[in-house]
């Protein structure tokens, strides 16, 4: 009997056990939901404001970045010190004029009027 009732009291603890976390996981299912609203609509954000800057480059720069973007995985790239961070090499191509932005890789000859106007779109956005 002794038996019988400690296994009573392991199926009641276990049933009690399980209760808990099905109860913690509705919870933490609900805050995944929203969560993942709340993502889907920063999501819908970041992609209008990709579109409004893209309509401000010319479509054969935007090509280069986008077949640079899927190949590479990365299209831009800041210089520092003479350097390419994306790809760690000296771009001897590249001789950037005082107080331009500095960009590396095939986008590096970005006309100063497109950095001009994006600079701008990021002050005003």
């Amino acid at each position: 009997m002794d038996e019988l009732e400690a296994l009573r009291k392991a199926i009641d603890s276990g049933k009690d056990e399980l209760a808990k976390l099905q109860t913690l996981w509705q919870v933490q299912q609900k805050q995944f939901v929203v969560e993942l609203m709340q993502l889907k609509a920063a999501q819908a954000v970041h992609e209008t404001n990709r579109q409004q800057i893209s309509a401000l480059i010319d479509a054969d720069t935007l090509f280069t970045y986008q077949e640079l973007k899927k190949r590479k995985g990365l299209a831009v790239a800041k210089v520092e010190q003479g350097i390419c961070q994306g790809c760690r090499i000296y771009p001897a191509q590249y001789r950037p004029a005082a107080g331009e932005g500095r960009r590396c890789g095939a986008l590096q000859q970005l006309r100063p009027d497109y950095l001009s106007r994006l600079k701008n779109y990021e002050i005003n956005h």
